[in-house]
């Protein structure tokens, strides 16, 4: 071998070396931070922010790789074909590029998701009083199959509320209000779109199969109400179509009217029948919101 192949595979060693210790660190950090909030309820955006973790430790990879790969080419290629060196380093940086750009793209969604479910977090922390049990992300799968996660779980002694928070980017040049008819949201530009209706219902259903799932009931005793938030946006209900009978009743609304139409509509719902199912689903929704940490064998 020549002195350039020796270099590069002492280089590849190296950066293998150096890869092997951050993911080590970082699993280390991990796991002092699960030590650390063991036993303490999920924040809003939980999920979302590992997930950004995660995304963000993968654009660094393809970052470094559009580093590592010119001068892998350099040492190991260049001594044979130069223009087959170009050639592998101009391939091996473009996907790299491609990958970090569709990647950084991920991240910027990811990051003002997480910025609109704080958003709304902070507004239901702030505006419920103490009759309201507020739970944030709270996952509705079980021990073996991974399901989908609430936002926000609000329980009071006359309902429960499902609210899904939403990130949408508005034109400069538009006024950022949303109209919503009960069947269709549609959004300044006219696109109309009944996708996160469909996603809250699936919701409302998995909630209710989650009840009867673990907690063996078969027929909560208070209407479910589910939201639609979109942080910052207004929501004109002057084309709604009232519907006498709606398993669903969904409402799309900002932060503050939320709270509002929250309240109000909790007072013209039925109590529970008995105090106590609502204290013991309380405590059982309590307990699975909490962070969990893997105990090691």
């Amino acid at each position: 071998m020549t002195v350039d192949a020796w270099i590069a595979v002492i280089m590849g060693f190296v950066a293998l070396g150096v890869f092997s210790f951050k993911i080590n660190k970082l699993e280390k950090s991990e796991e002092r931070f699960k030590h650390m909030v063991a036993g303490f309820p999920r924040p809003p955006a939980y999920t979302l922010d590992r997930k950004r973790t995660d995304h963000l430790f993968t654009f660094s990879l393809y970052m470094m790789g559009l580093f590592v790969i010119p001068i892998y080419a350099m040492l190991t290629i260049a001594g044979s074909s130069r223009w087959l060196a170009v050639v592998f380093a101009v391939i091996g940086c473009s996907f790299c590029l491609i990958k970090a750009l569709k990647m950084f793209g991920q991240l910027t969604r990811v990051g003002k998701g997480i910025q609109a479910e704080m958003l709304v977090g902070m507004s239901l922390e702030s505006g419920l009083d103490s009759r309201f049990t507020i739970l944030h992300d709270f996952q509705l799968g079980d021990d073996y199959n991974h399901g989908s996660n609430i936002d926000h779980l609000v329980i009071s002694p006359k309902g429960i509320y499902i609210i899904e928070t939403k990130y949408k980017s508005c034109s400069s040049d538009d006024e950022p209000m949303l109209r919503y008819d009960r069947e269709f949201i549609t959004d300044p530009s006219g696109y109309k779109s009944d996708v996160h209706i469909k996603q809250i219902k699936g919701l409302i259903d998995q909630f209710k199969g989650y009840c009867k799932r673990e907690f063996g009931i078969s027929e909560l005793p208070v209407k479910i109400q589910g939201f639609i938030v979109y942080a910052g946006w207004g929501v004109d209900f002057g084309g709604a179509k009232y519907k006498s009978i709606d398993e669903y009743n969904i409402r799309v609304n900002a932060p503050e009217p939320m709270l509002k139409a929250m309240m109000t509509v909790a007072d013209k719902q039925r109590r529970w029948d008995d105090a106590r199912t609502q204290d013991e689903l309380v405590r059982h929704l309590q307990k699975r919101n909490m962070i969990k940490v893997n105990k090691k064998k």
